[in-house]
């Protein structure tokens, strides 16, 4: 998981509890018509505690068979159980990976989180990549420790949208994080993540599809041609190109955005 990633909404009928599954696969072809590099669906900004999970799994399967750009899924839930079977659903209709966060509503102290989590990346791992989810804002924070543990035990990486900058720093600084995805759900955050390591961001999808494009011309930025320096005495050089350094070895178009 890199890039942007653009975090929809789940458009609803008035009047009606259920997903609007046409207006969604509209949304899904927007996104992926506006360069992002991946769609997650049932994150934050697409309310996810809203929609039951039949409601959810369904959506997936049509917008995963649907769209041109991988598809990820948010499949946290309030118990242990159920965000099982929608990450087993999930991996079953071929999402691109999984994310989920702490159970959502009841804080948690953190041996718990990490029970919960590995007991989790037990059951739905083997089948599909498994990434954190860290919101504070809405449900247990993951400390950088407990963060780190789990990226070692076998968590693909982490979507951090906590906007600490002291925490997404100390989690890239560890060892676990070497190879892993580590992606910033905060926009605040996305430059200074980006040169730190991270490999993406989340964004959040808004109605025209201009945030997304923006998001990847700040992150991905185009060469530039910079004269040499001619040295006195010397022979009139040809102009070079100095590209913005790549760090980490990756293309720089690697950073993910959403809540």
């Amino acid at each position: 998981m890199r890039g942007i990633i653009a975090a929809s909404v789940t458009p609803r009928r008035a009047g009606e509890s259920g997903c609007d599954l046409g207006a969604l696969l509209e949304i899904v072809d927007f996104l992926c018509t506006a360069g992002v590099d991946g769609t997650l669906l049932f994150g934050s900004t697409g309310e996810f505690p809203v929609f039951d999970a039949d409601d959810r799994a369904r959506a997936l399967s049509l917008a995963v068979k649907r769209s041109r750009c991988p598809i990820y899924a948010n499949v946290s839930h309030a118990t242990l159980e159920a965000a099982i079977l929608l990450g087993e659903e999930a991996a079953e209709c071929g999402a691109a990976g999984v994310l989920v966060m702490p159970p959502i509503y009841f804080r948690y102290d953190q041996e718990s989180v990490r029970e919960y989590m590995l007991r989790f990346l037990e059951a739905v791992g083997r089948w599909t990549p498994v990434y954190l989810y860290n919101i504070p804002l809405f449900t247990t924070a993951m400390e950088a420790a407990t963060v780190s543990q789990l990226l070692a035990q076998g968590f693909s990486g982490i979507k951090d949208s906590s906007g600490d900058w002291d925490l997404l720093q100390e989690i890239l600084a560890s060892p676990a994080a070497r190879g892993k995805s580590i992606l910033t759900g905060s926009e605040t955050l996305y430059q200074r993540a980006r040169l730190a390591g991270a490999l993406g961001a989340h964004h959040r999808a808004d109605p025209l599809g201009v945030v997304p494009r923006h998001a990847r011309s700040y992150l991905n930025p185009p060469a530039v041609s910079v004269p040499l320096r001619r040295e006195r005495g010397t022979s009139t050089g040809a102009s070079g190109t100095s590209a913005r350094g790549r760090r980490d070895g990756q293309n720089p178009s690697s950073l993910h955005s959403s809540r």
